[in-house]
């Protein structure tokens, strides 16, 4: 969210010498009133300066000395918590001017606080209530932003940035009528402000008024003929009327006009892009690039036009020139983060982002576009740990903390995932997102009331969002028999259903309103084909074991050029254990790897998709195709870790999930060998019902699998290479280079 100007308090420090002035000539001051005054001053005047040159972390460590003084000279204000009159002015002064440093860092939880400990202390300013407006903006709650700028303008009906602020939360919130208003009321004291123009412009346009907003360009070369940025505002209105030759002979006047400004040599360029004429853009480009071989912004538009041709590869020919000419631009690195994240190489993107964020640790749409990248490479260990840093510096980030919960909500976090999604809502009342996982996690904590309040809190925001109507239903399921519940699950998820005689007779069984989960479990065992040995319930002890992870799935072992992992099992979190294990490996494409499936039988098929998308090109890696006809591909995205070799271990108890990782890894990967035996050949898979109050799990065969149109269901995956032992060592020969 964009930033809109703040209080600046260059006058703070003159305002506090004058008051010393005129209280010394009135005897009021004593000498060591008037020293520790003018310490004051001098510490207000030092942060103020640094402000002014965006040393904002400078000026809070001022700042922080000069709150510090105040509570020294008067130990009652720091522990305040009601309004109460100062017999000194100047003693709230530090405390308004650390909400600004805060606000400009983005931190504006503690800008937030600083400012409501200042409106503690009276009389107030409407600098104050402008500063506790930026504040609640940064925070996204714009409706209290509003009344602090009301506030301000009831103290001060010139206060300018308090008009400005109300103009940019109703442009954000698409009021643009309400918007034009403010904007108009603060261009009356800032007529140049051009930050301001662009907003106005934009809302004309956004609005309709396409014939106001040519009017208002012209207005802004007229009254600011040597101003780049009036002329830029001009091209957008321009751009409404969609006359390609006008606009194109107008973007050439203006890069006469300013030769020396590549901007202004880039709307021409910008031009050829929209129209879709990306050789036309590029050859421009590279013509400004002879004139300004240093330029970074012409490299960026370079980058972003090969990006819109589906050129990765262009792009990052350009970013390497780019970074020759100026490696010190975080957009530069920022761009080529982007561009890699679009096209869904998202491990490719993360060291883009590291970079930009290393040459501005303050860059918060790096810092997004890390956390973003790591999610959705399925890096959840990653994403948290980096999370919980970030977090920590920007915790008004509504994004950060959202991502936080996902990633921390796909580890079996919970708490964490909690305490992140009410830190995104928090940080904006309206991300209907958030307010849907908490409905959804709340559910799944069996907390029935918080789970209806948020995801009603969720429809009132989004009428359609699919996660709330979803926990509704379930809410109200809840509230029905658990056999009734079930035999609703069975009769509409079990493939092979219409092939069970007295299928209905059986299931009629589950009316029973005190079923046990024993008795289910018995009704469960007559009501599938007796050959049938994937459906089933378990329930007691047997769903404890069932519903456990064994968190040592996956053993890594490296072994110079060999990295072996063998995996027990498929559970929830194998996935994530998997990739971090990927992620640690140095230098994998001088490496063998080595996957050991051997008496693995399986588990979820959604974790198996997942480590074969750590692996595999963007490709369909496997389609389920349900009992009702619906088909479900798996879709792997760009970014895979590659390997010089790689192994599969597989025996006749390798099964379901294994056999489908096994295949997957050989079907798309040519430098894939199975070893082994031919493996057990279940190409079918389960769908849940499960009830952790009662106790009890329902499996029911709802799927087949398929790699690239096969299924191996009663054949097995027969092995490139045999083994005839039983030994880690006898399946070992062939990658080892041995016989076996």
């Amino acid at each position: 969210m964009k930033r809109f100007p703040l209080w600046i308090s260059a006058g703070i420090g003159l305002l506090a010498a004058a008051y010393l002035i005129f209280a010394n000539g009135n005897g009021i001051g004593t000498g060591a009133d008037m020293r520790w005054k003018t310490k004051l001053a001098g510490e207000n005047e030092t942060a103020v300066r640094l402000m002014n040159e965006n040393k904002y972390e400078e000026a809070l460590t001022a700042l922080q000395i000069a709150v510090q003084d105040v509570y020294d000279h008067d130990p009652s204000l720091e522990e305040a918590k009601e309004e109460r009159t100062l017999s000194d002015p100047v003693l709230d002064v530090p405390l308004s001017n650390m909400s600004w440093a805060y606000n400009e860092m983005g931190d504006y939880r503690n800008g937030l606080a600083a400012i409501r400990k200042a409106l503690l202390l009276l009389p107030n300013t409407a600098e104050e209530y402008v500063n506790e407006g930026n504040a609640l903006y940064g925070l996204n709650r714009g409706e209290e932003a509003l009344a602090s700028f009301d506030r301000a303008l009831a103290l001060d009906p010139d206060a300018r940035y308090a008009f400005y602020g109300k103009g940019v939360i109703h442009y954000e919130a698409g009021e643009y009528a309400e918007a034009l208003k403010d904007l108009d009321r603060y261009l009356a004291y800032e007529p140049d402000d051009m930050e301001a123009a662009e907003k106005k412009m934009f809302a004309l346009l956004n609005a309709g008024g396409n014939d106001e907003a040519a009017a208002y360009g012209d207005a802004l070369v007229k009254d600011y003929p040597d101003e780049y940025e009036a002329y830029r505002l001009k091209n957008e209105a321009m751009r409404a009327s969609a006359d390609y030759e006008a606009i194109q002979a107008f973007d050439r006047m203006v890069a006469a006009k300013f030769p020396g400004n590549p901007r202004a040599q880039e709307l021409l360029g910008g031009l050829y892009g929209d129209y879709g004429q990306y050789d036309d853009a590029r050859d421009y480009y590279l013509q400004l690039l002879n004139d300004n071989p240093a330029e970074s912004s012409i490299y960026l538009a370079l980058m972003n036009n090969e990006s819109d041709r589906d050129d990765v590869d262009a792009a990052l020919g350009f970013y390497r020139d780019a970074a020759r000419a100026d490696a010190a631009d975080p957009e530069l690195h920022r761009t080529m983060g982007r561009i890699y994240e679009e096209a869904t190489d998202y491990m490719a993107a993360v060291p883009y982002y590291e970079q930009a964020i290393k040459l501005d640790p303050q860059d918060e749409e790096a810092v997004i576009g890390k956390i973003r990248s790591l999610y959705r490479a399925k890096r959840n260990i990653r994403c948290a740990d980096y999370v919980r840093d970030a977090e920590a510096v920007r915790a008004s980030k509504s994004d950060i903390a959202f991502y936080g919960g996902k990633c921390n909500e796909e580890l079996g976090r919970n708490a964490e995932a909690e305490a992140y999604f009410e830190q995104a809502v928090e940080a904006d009342p309206g991300d209907a997102e958030a307010l849907a996982e908490l409905a959804a996690l709340n559910l799944t904590l069996r907390r029935d009331d918080s789970a209806l309040d948020f995801s009603e809190k969720t429809l009132r925001l989004d009428t359609d969002n699919a996660d709330a109507l979803y926990v509704q239903r379930e809410l109200q399921e809840r509230k029905k028999p658990l056999g009734e519940r079930v035999k609703a699950f069975f009769a509409a998820s079990y493939m092979y259903g219409a092939q069970v005689n007295d299928e209905d007779v059986w299931l009629a069984k589950l009316d029973e309103p005190s079923i046990t989960p024993a008795e289910i479990g018995a009704v469960i065992d007559r009501a599938r084909l007796p050959d049938d040995p994937f459906t089933f319930a378990v329930w007691g002890e047997d769903y404890d074991a069932a519903t456990s992870e064994d968190e040592r799935d996956v053993d890594v072992r490296n072994e110079g050029s060999v990295v072996y992992m063998r995996i027990a099992e498929f559970g929830e979190h194998t996935d994530d254990r998997f990739l971090a294990a990927l992620d640690a490996v140095e230098q994998p494409a001088g490496k063998t790897l080595v996957i050991d499936l051997r008496g693995n039988a399986g588990g979820l098929a959604v974790s198996a998709n997942n480590m074969l998308d750590g692996l595999l090109p963007d490709v369909v890696m496997s389609t389920v195709l349900y009992k009702d006809g619906q088909a479900e591909p798996y879709e792997s995205d760009a970014s895979h870790v590659d390997f010089k070799h790689v192994y599969v271990l597989v025996d006749e108890r390798t099964a379901s999930a294994s056999e489908l990782l096994a295949l997957g890894l050989r079907t798309y990967l040519p430098n894939a060998t199975i070893v082994g035996r031919t493996t057990l050949g279940k190409g079918v898979g389960q769908q849940a019902f499960m009830d952790d109050e009662q106790g009890i799990a329902v499996f029911a065969v709802n799927f087949y699998w398929n790699v690239r149109e096969r299924n191996i269901m009663g054949t097995g995956i027969t092995p490139d290479i045999a083994v005839r032992g039983d030994a880690l060592a006898d399946f070992m020969k062939p990658v080892l280079g041995g016989r076996t």
